[in-house]
């Protein structure tokens, strides 16, 4: 999350009725044995399409239920600070990351295993893309 929420500080978390979550919130949620605080950049009734405030790309859109609930607080300099929710997400994003994006949020209005499925072929097209035009190492 950058300067909105240091990487590895610890967060006091207020867990919501899932019908509060929205756009905009920070939530802490559980993802591949790990605990990720994001902010949400789309909500449907299945599930989030979140991003970390420094990231261009979106996470795995995450089901509802795996959400743990809102950063309320986080430790900074040795205190408990209340969460300032009001600092503004700043990403550039480039048109194709936007595009992604709304596909990303038109598969969620169907379904959040479609729209996991698409960002993981998507995700996976952009690694072989990146391995295709990457520059070879002269040194092999």
């Amino acid at each position: 999350m950058g300067n909105t929420l240091p990487s590895g500080c610890r967060i006091r978390i207020r867990p919501l009725p899932m019908e509060e979550y929205k756009a905009g919130q920070v939530v802490a949620f559980i993802a591949g044995g790990g605990l990720f605080a994001h902010r949400i950049v789309y909500r449907s009734r299945q599930g989030a399409l979140t991003r970390g405030d420094t990231h261009v790309w979106c996470d795995l859109p995450v089901p509802v239920d795996v959400i743990l609930g809102v950063v309320s607080e986080c430790f900074l300099d040795g205190k408990w600070c209340p969460f300032d929710e009001t600092l503004r997400f700043d990403c550039d994003r480039r048109l194709r990351h936007r595009v992604i994006e709304t596909l990303l949020r038109g598969c969620m209005q169907i379904d959040t295993r479609l729209a996991r499925n698409v960002s993981r072929i998507l995700m996976w097209l952009t690694r072989r893309r990146q391995l295709r035009f990457a520059k070879p190492d002269p040194n092999r």
